[in-house]
This record gives C-alpha cells, structure tokens and sequence, in this order.
C-alpha cells in the first residue's frame, strides 16, 4: 500500500529525484513547468510513498483555471514509477489516494494523465477505477523508440536499406553540420519551418524564436540540442529536442526545399545521435506516431525507416470531479481543437 502526498521541495529536489526514475520525462521536470507557466500553468506535485518511506511513483500535474470553475490537471508523461529500488507494483485501487489528493485542493478538476509505460493488450484502466479513457484525446499514444548507448554507428545500423541509400545521398552533398541551443540555431530552424508552414499552406502550429528562446531558457542549457545542416551558410534542414536524465524527445524538425532535394533530413539524424550522445543520452523517443491519420502517413514513414522500437503507450486516462464534467470537456476540445 502506498501514501499520496502533496510534494512542496525546491525545483532542483523534484528533478533530482525525477531523474532517479528509468522512465523519466522531460515533460515531468521543472524545467518544463517552468516554461509552460509562461501560459498560465502552474505545476502540482504529488508523490506515492510505501511504508518504508521509499518514492513509489510520482507525477507532476500542470493546472490551468477554466471558464466556470473548473481547473484542468494535465499530467504529460507521468506518473513515473520505475525506480532503482521499487517499492512494489502499486495497486489499482491505490490511484484513488492520487485523485482524491487532487480534489481536496481543486473540487471541480478534470484531470488528465498521458502514461509513457508502454500498453499491455487489452488491460482495463492500469490506473484504477477513477481514471477513464478520455472521449477526446490529444495524441494517439503510438510512437518509436531507439536504445542510443551504441551511438551513430549502430543507429546507421537499424535503418532500412532504402533509408540508407537516402542517407548515402545525404552524405555525398556539401552539407555543414552544427549541434547547439545558441540563438543562431534556433534562428536557423525557426526560418526552414516557417518555409515548411508557408509551402505547405499550413494554418496553425507555427513556430517562433520567442517561444524556443523561453523553452531553452526554462530547461536550462542541457536540456535542448538543436542540429542543423547547412549549405554554404543558408540552413537547409534541422531539429530540436528536449533533453532530461538520459532520455531525448524529438520535438520539431523542418526541411527547406533545398534540403529535401539532397535527402539533407536523412543524413540529419545520425548526426543528431552522435550529438545526443555525446551528452549522455541513451533514448530516445520519436516524438509520436498517428498510425489512423492518412496526411501524417509520409511522416510515419519516414521515422519508421530508421528501425527502432514500434511502441503503444498506456497514453491519456482522465478522470473528473462531476459526472458530466469530462464529456463536456472533451467536446469542446474537439470543437476548438484544444491541444494541452
């Protein structure tokens, strides 16, 4: 059996611990709430403990003040509970303790869990009764994974040899490799993705130095590797993502014209891994697939060919304080095409 608790430590203590966890997330870190309390979200930290006192599991809610009443807990990639020394499987019924600690502070919440533990076929809700499938989710749950300890030769080594004759391709171009979070990188990829969103006549989702300059800021100067290929010095293609522990998510990436002309992408990221680990880092995630939408099928494609682990998240479980509370809230995040 273990105990919820409200976690009141400093920053640096909750990512101190957070990095003790296998399965530790940028999205989990202060860092990272830091960076979306620029948008009105304040973190809430809850952690399970067993009865020796040892951290079972933790999570790192991010609450907003709706319309209403209502406050939204949105929890991206927790909870986190792979730790060195495990207390033991925790419970079904012991989620309950975790929300009803949430409405002791918040009494109308809705609130939303997106698990990066990857699914077991058919299982009910891994996370006890009080917690639900969403009407409405934000993401599908499915993505890639890569072990990155060999490093880039190995990585070269697990893609397909179609993505490898593209890669070959890459190589044989005039392309000039540099890896940092400085302005200048971030200039460079902000620039090839507003060429992205103006070339294919995209509405939303743009991308802007502000942004990442605060993103950078809040994570701190480990927790962003940008990698960008230039020719003579104009940009031609490029990435970012978010570092923590020894774990990197692939956030954004953008590839001009030119780029796409010299396979520039393909030959990026290898390079990206070399960077990656250099830094330590020994995962990485591919930031997402969507396996059921037809306009992201050449994307998909092109992250499948560089092998990696094809995985399904346990991915987004809610659960809200008044009946009626989730389903209105899911149809209105489908009508305005809310994404937390």
């Amino acid at each position: 059996m273990v105990n919820w608790r409200l976690d009141n430590e400093t920053d640096a203590t909750w990512d101190e611990r957070l990095r003790a966890a296998r399965d530790a997330v940028v999205f989990q870190s202060a860092g990272w709430a830091a960076f979306k309390a620029q948008a009105g979200w304040r973190p809430f930290r809850a952690v399970a403990q067993g009865d020796h006192g040892r951290v079972a599991a933790m999570v790192q809610f991010l609450v907003k003040r709706m319309p209403l009443g209502v406050t939204m807990a949105w929890a991206p990639g927790g909870p986190v509970r792979r730790f060195a020394e495990p207390v033991g499987e925790i419970r079904k019924e012991d989620w309950s303790g975790l929300f009803a600690l949430l409405t002791s502070r918040m009494p109308c919440v809705l609130a939303r869990i997106d698990s990066y533990e990857p699914e077991r076929a058919g299982e009910p809700s891994p996370f006890g009764a009080s917690f639900r499938r969403p009407r409405h989710r934000i993401g599908s749950g499915a993505s890639i994974r890569f072990d990155i300890a060999g490093g880039e030769d190995a990585f070269v080594a697990g893609m397909s040899s179609k993505h490898r004759y593209y890669l070959r391709k890459g190589l044989a171009a005039p392309l000039r490799w540099e890896a940092g979070s400085a302005d200048r990188d971030i200039s460079a990829l902000v620039a090839l993705h507003r060429e992205m969103h103006t070339t294919k006549n995209l509405q939303s989702g743009a991308l802007s130095e502000q942004t990442c300059r605060a993103m950078r800021d809040a994570l701190g100067p480990d927790g962003m590797t940008i990698v960008t290929g230039y020719v003579d010095d104009r940009p031609v293609t490029s990435c970012l993502t978010l570092d923590f522990a020894d774990s990197a998510f692939y956030y954004v990436a953008a590839t001009g014209a030119e780029g796409r002309k010299l396979s520039a992408a393909y030959a990026m990221l290898p390079r990206l891994v070399a960077a990656l680990h250099a830094k330590g880092i020994r995962r990485l995630d591919f930031g997402g697939t969507a396996p059921d939408v037809s306009e992201r099928a050449g994307v998909d494609h092109f992250k499948k060919g560089f092998g990696g682990e094809a995985v399904t998240y346990r991915g987004e479980w809610e659960a809200a304080s008044l009946p009626l509370l989730a389903s209105a809230a899911g149809l209105l995040m489908k009508w305005r095409g809310i994404t937390l």
